[in-house]
């Protein structure tokens, strides 16, 4: 498993590393993979200015994994992808942002269920304007 680059929002909304207290600025291409985390996990209805954003990963995933759920949910955490790459490129598209931090294309490289943990795993290649890779985990327990 990669390493997970994720800042999260403290009780305070401050943005903070998931192992400190201190909050850290976040820029580049780890601003671009906290973005595309944020759009998978948000749920559609839970952003009040754009009832439409994200793509709810959570309510996507079914709780267990057969032959034919792990199927259908890799049909549609493809969707949801597609669907959040267009949401990211139109709302950066109305701000100047350095080449890192615009989003390029974003890729489904896998889903996986994990019944040791009893959950998923979504693996997604972020790629920036200005050409940098990388790969990201989103888990998501059941």
């Amino acid at each position: 498993m990669s390493d997970i680059r994720v800042a999260v929002p403290n009780k305070y909304n401050y943005i903070i590393a998931t192992s400190t207290n201190i909050p850290l600025p976040v820029s580049g291409l780890n601003k671009l993979v906290q973005e595309v985390t944020m759009a998978i996990i948000t749920r559609p209805g839970q952003d009040l200015f754009d009832p439409d954003y994200g793509m709810g990963i959570s309510d996507v995933l079914p709780r267990t994994a057969s032959l034919t759920t792990d199927q259908s949910a890799r049909a549609d955490v493809a969707k949801g992808i597609l669907k959040i790459t267009e949401q990211i490129m139109q709302n950066q598209s109305t701000v100047s942002l350095p080449a890192d931090e615009q989003l390029q294309s974003l890729d489904l490289v896998d889903v996986q269920y994990d019944a040791q943990n009893m959950g998923w795993e979504v693996i997604v290649r972020v790629t920036s304007a200005g050409g940098n890779t990388t790969t990201t985990n989103v888990v998501v327990r059941a």
